[in-house]
């Protein structure tokens, strides 16, 4: 059995990991074995730390700072970076701070792993707007066109992956302001072998658009500049018809017109 590691990547926003991430983490029924948080613009105060620790008695907190390109991207791969001194190999499970997890998520993927063998293993996601549930996503059989055009439902928070994985597909990249679990995942099964397990039981809710500073705002800055990102970086991969699918998905869901991204990609 491996240990598992959960991290969570936060700019800080201490008042997100006190109302959901760690109390989320805290109920689980398999506990984790360690916690690693990690700040992207500031260090944690000394104040902050022992109050997020009380939080998670039952568990132990290792905090961190971004030592890579500001972004969530950056905080990720430090976490990374942390438990590759802590362990020779383990499950990382990510949460964002203002997720949460249904008290099953670590056992269950735990158990979908047949106790270790497993890449990757996918849970299913109820993604929230202001309570009400948008759509409920039950990855299966998952491909890497699937991620080209959207997202069938591997977000960071239901990400359960073993660490020598997660650095054999290189981390995240470094600098990419949003669509990271899609550039991940894209990289991820262009690889070709990786066993990749799936629950089929829905045990995380993500919030979508749950604060004006999130990388799911709608017509915000952050998710023009990471959508333009992504097509440089994976456009040349999609079809004319996916191209027109990805156009009309990031219109639709975050008000980006096509003409504004594709201006975008030009002054990069």
């Amino acid at each position: 059995m491996l240990p598992i590691a959960v991290v969570i990547a936060t700019r800080p926003r201490p008042n997100l990991l006190i109302k959901h991430a760690l109390p989320a983490v805290e109920a689980q029924q398999r506990k984790p074995d360690v916690i690693v948080v990690v700040s992207d613009e500031r260090p944690f105060s000394d104040v902050e730390q022992d109050m997020l620790r009380r939080l998670t008695p039952s568990v132990k907190v290792v905090f961190g700072q971004n030592q890579n390109s500001q972004g969530a991207a950056g905080t990720w791969n430090t976490g990374f970076s942390i438990l590759r001194e802590l362990y020779k190999d383990c499950y990382v499970a990510i949460i964002d701070d203002d997720d949460h997890w249904h008290a099953d998520h670590l056992g269950s993927c735990e158990a979908t792993s047949r106790n270790g063998p497993a890449d990757v293993v996918l849970s299913g996601i109820n993604v929230f707007q202001d309570n009400t549930i948008l759509a409920r996503n039950i990855p299966e059989n998952i491909s890497a066109n699937d991620f080209l055009t959207g997202n069938p439902g591997w977000q960071g928070s239901n990400t359960f992956i073993r660490l020598s994985t997660a650095l054999r597909i290189g981390g995240y990249t470094d600098g990419l302001i949003s669509c990271n679990d899609r550039d991940f995942a894209i990289r991820a099964l262009e690889l070709g072998d990786l066993d990749i397990q799936y629950t089929r039981r829905i045990t995380v809710d993500w919030q979508i658009n749950h604060s004006p500073d999130a990388l799911s705002a709608v017509g915000s800055e952050q998710k023009l500049k990471g959508s333009a990102q992504f097509l440089k970086l994976h456009g040349r991969k999609m079809s004319l018809v996916q191209q027109e699918q990805f156009f009309r998905r990031m219109e639709s869901l975050f008000g980006l017109n096509k003409s504004t991204i594709e201006q975008t990609v030009q002054g990069m």
